[in-house]
């Protein structure tokens, strides 16, 4: 296998993924932005609420009754789309920063 050519870097960006917030930035350019965990804990949180109060210790009406089953569905979709629609953003956002960190895209 060949060795690969040498080649100088043209600059240095850094990448911080948290639950919270994603900071990307380079020597000048700082950029925060807030992650969408909180906006698909908040379904999460509201399903798991329904399926609570829709449940005994006899009898789960949640899973029977189509119209409670269709809200807790519902609202596990909706978070789950808001983690992929947020994974899909920021990594885009991240590739656009890597090819010209010198213009701020936020």
């Amino acid at each position: 296998m060949p060795k690969p050519k040498s080649y100088t870097s043209k600059d240095v960006i850094a990448v911080d993924v948290n639950e919270r917030k994603i900071v990307r930035g380079s020597y000048t350019v700082n950029i925060e932005e807030d992650t969408g965990i909180d906006r698909a804990y908040r379904y999460k949180v509201l399903a798991e609420n329904l399926q609570r109060k829709y449940s005994s210790t006899r009898y789960l009406a949640w899973r029977r009754r189509r119209g409670i089953l269709d809200r807790v569905r519902s609202y596990h979709e909706k978070a789950k789309n808001i983690i992929v629609n947020l994974a899909k953003k920021n990594s885009h956002e991240i590739v656009k920063f890597a090819k010209n960190p010198w213009i701020c895209y936020s």
